[in-house]
């Protein structure tokens, strides 16, 4: 569903400035909080009925929509590794939702151990699905024959 963004140490457009996105990093590594990030969300993922139009990432060149998510749900974010051999599970709740500009949709999420999901992580962008789905990924992965690790 979207981007881990402290994985984002590269500005993109409507991204806040260096020292901020530095902070950002620091906090959730420190909170065990950290955030996902996407432009336009599933609206049935959402508590809204329709999508809000804003401006594409600032840039007057496009639009994007955006549809709050309930805070307090249970969620599971996947990653499949580039081989396709492991994927990476992480369970965590979310804790805020915001309208951001550089993504429209930023979720943040309290995780078990943020530090871990940095150092492991084979990139940046994860699915999203709600509830602990860690069982029927363990019974996913023995079924296709990956390895599943859970954070």
């Amino acid at each position: 569903m979207g981007n881990v963004y402290f994985f984002r140490p590269w500005p993109g457009p409507g991204f806040p400035p260096v020292e901020e996105r530095v902070e950002d990093v620091r906090r959730a590594l420190e909170e065990n909080v950290v955030r996902l990030t996407h432009d336009v969300v599933p609206l049935s993922m959402s508590e809204a009925s329709k999508w809000v139009l804003r401006d594409y990432h600032g840039m007057g060149k496009g639009a994007t929509a955006y549809a709050p998510l309930p805070v307090g749900r249970e969620v599971t974010l996947l990653r499949l590794s580039p081989d396709l051999r492991e994927a990476m599970a992480v369970r965590g709740r979310v804790v805020r939702v915001g309208d951001t500009v550089h993504c429209r949709l930023s979720v943040w999420i309290k995780v078990r151990d943020a530090r871990a999901l940095a150092e492991e992580a084979y990139a940046f962008h994860y699915a999203m699905a709600y509830g602990d789905l860690t069982r029927e990924l363990a019974l996913f992965s023995r079924l296709v024959g990956i390895r599943l690790k859970v954070l």
